[in-house]
């Protein structure tokens, strides 16, 4: 795991780009500075998943719990949306979707434990099969999919429907 003290990182991080410009390689931290890559690559995965699995977890509660619509689900809808746009707008889209893609049966499954959770609803509610896949979600327009379900009253003043 990369730790270094909050005093010691900025100047850690420009003693590194320092040596880098310079051509000075020997001098470079290489295990510090290889793990800390590595854990930054694998921070946009976590991230992207757990936005992912929110996202879903919601869309199912929203979807399979029609009389507890909520303005709070309708935001966390959206709101996790956006946050998976920005982590796929910001550079390696191409990995960070093969590696969701390669895991979304575990991450689908999880959407589907938290949502049986929170909603204390019978396991058999929620769908055995994935019914969005990760493409999907992308592509799905959100408003479209809030109207299509939407039932609650509450949702429905959010969504300008009444």
């Amino acid at each position: 795991m990369f730790i270094i003290g909050p005093d010691d990182i900025d100047r850690w991080f420009k003693d590194q780009a320092k040596c880098l410009q310079e051509k000075r390689y020997k001098d470079l931290d290489e295990e510090l500075l290889i793990e800390y890559l590595l854990d930054e690559s694998n921070q946009n995965y976590k991230s992207l998943r757990s936005h992912l699995e929110i996202l879903i977890m919601h869309m199912l509660k929203y979807k399979y719990q029609p009389l507890k619509q909520s303005r709070s689900w309708i935001n966390t809808i959206r709101n996790q949306r956006r946050e998976i746009r920005y982590i796929l707008d910001d550079g390696s889209k191409n990995n960070l979707i093969k590696e969701i893609n390669k895991n979304y049966n575990k991450i689908w499954n999880q959407a589907i434990k938290d949502a049986i959770n929170e909603t204390r609803e019978n396991k058999n509610k929620f769908p055995i099969e994935i019914e969005w896949d990760f493409n999907i979600i992308l592509e799905l327009d959100i408003e479209d999919f809030l109207t299509a379900y939407v039932y609650s009253d509450e949702a429905k003043r959010e969504l300008n429907i009444i």
